[in-house]
């Protein structure tokens, strides 16, 4: 999808009404806004899983047993090398709410950072509805981040 200056701006100006809590803005926002390449967007089947660890050590025996005890039975699991870390990739048997996904990241052992901003943004984004375009970008990972 190609998105225009003039349409991103609108849609980034649309993103930070939704954003507002309390009537200000969050001071986090700036960290919530990153232009990257995307290597994974949101998918109702898929949890998305990022550790800031050089070393993968004892990751895969941590989703799997987080998983297990949640009794969720992946398809499949991949896992990615990246500049500062890992991602895992986790394709599951049937569909989860937003809330259900960012909840099953973290027990799989994803970053908690990271899923807190997840949890955030569905909070949001259940208070007032956000454009198709951020709805879709609600958890992502990036595979290079360029701001």
């Amino acid at each position: 999808m190609t998105l225009t200056m003039k349409r991103y701006e609108k849609e980034l100006e649309t993103f930070c009404k939704i954003l507002k809590l309390n009537g200000k803005k969050s001071r986090r926002l700036k960290n919530d806004l990153v232009i990257g390449i995307i290597e994974e967007i949101h998918r109702s089947d898929t949890l998305l899983l990022d550790w800031d660890h050089r070393g993968l050590g004892g990751l895969p025996r941590r989703v799997e047993s987080g998983l297990r005890i949640a009794e969720i039975r992946p398809l499949w699991i991949r896992y990615d090398r990246t500049k500062h870390g890992w991602h895992a990739v986790i394709r599951l048997r049937r569909d989860f709410s937003r809330a259900e996904i960012v909840a099953l990241q973290a027990i799989a052992g994803s970053s908690w950072e990271r899923e807190a901003m997840n949890f955030r943004r569905h909070l949001q984004m259940k208070k007032c509805p956000a454009p198709k375009f951020w709805r879709e970008r609600f958890n992502v990972l990036y595979s290079r981040k360029l701001l």
